[in-house]
């Protein structure tokens, strides 16, 4: 008995030593955030002040808007950078990290054209790293930085199986969408995901089961390569799972990586 209290006691400790870690992570990562406003705000006074100098007094409000929206993209961006780097540096389980292809509890029969549509969170804590992809098409600097800032799906079927596949972000106005319509031969066309010169080609076929649907998009130079998106949902319809597989014209393959999504509407 006495060893169990001593143990107990041990694991008191040890959260209270876990909590204000985590305090102190979290008041750090807060001032990193606000210091991220730093260049937004600056930049806002140099203009007020050049157009103060010059007599144009009427602009300012515009600029003090601008500037306002600026430090607000900028402090999103980092504390979603922060919130990412965070659940990987402390391997938070929020959700269960799954092998791709793995039994997920998914509906075995259904209809994809009522269970897919809704607003999807993605579960970062859940989601597995999409490092391995980012790497396979150069993808370096801003842009990507910038794939933490994805934080949810939008999903909209449309008559004759339109389906509509949003990705959204912390940020309002930014936005990625694609349509396709879900029949395995129709070729739907747009811009690349990773903002690149040229297009993709895409092809959306039905699961067999019903429980959603696999997208396969196609694209050229540079980095050419496909991908394919298997979209599935639970059998309570509450989660999305979405396992991707991609392949460069290159020859090299990138792992099946699953990103998890929970249900908002």
């Amino acid at each position: 008995m006495h060893v169990m209290n001593n143990q107990s006691k041990g694991r008191i400790r040890g959260g209270d030593s876990t909590s204000a870690q985590q305090q102190t992570s979290s008041a750090a990562g807060d001032m990193r955030a606000t210091a991220w406003m730093t260049p937004a705000i600056l930049l806002t006074l140099l203009v007020v002040a050049t157009l103060v100098y010059t007599g144009r007094t009427a602009r300012v409000p515009a600029a003090c808007a601008l500037g306002a929206i600026g430090a607000y993209i900028l402090r999103a961006f980092a504390k979603e950078v922060r919130n990412n780097e965070g659940a990987a540096a402390t391997g938070d389980a929020g959700g269960v990290v799954l092998t791709p292809h793995a039994d997920t509890g998914l509906a075995t029969s259904g209809d994809w054209r009522a269970s897919l549509p809704g607003t999807w969170r993605k579960d970062r804590a859940a989601s597995e790293s999409m490092d391995l992809a980012c790497d396979a098409i150069k993808l370096n600097g801003l842009l990507r930085r910038a794939t933490v800032l994805i934080n949810g799906l939008e999903l909209e079927v449309r008559d004759n199986n339109v389906l509509r596949f949003s990705v959204t972000s912390v940020i309002p106005f930014y936005k990625v969408t694609e349509w396709y319509t879900v029949d395995g031969v129709t070729v739907s066309r747009g811009n690349r995901r990773d903002m690149r010169r040229g297009g993709y080609t895409g092809t959306a076929t039905a699961r067999r089961g019903g429980d959603g649907v696999d997208l396969r998009v196609k694209w050229g130079d540079p980095h050419g390569g496909e991908v394919i998106d298997e979209l599935r949902v639970s059998a309570d319809g509450q989660k999305l799972f979405v396992t991707s597989s991609m392949r460069m014209k290159s020859g090299l393959v990138v792992p099946p990586y699953t990103a998890v999504y929970h249900r908002v509407r």
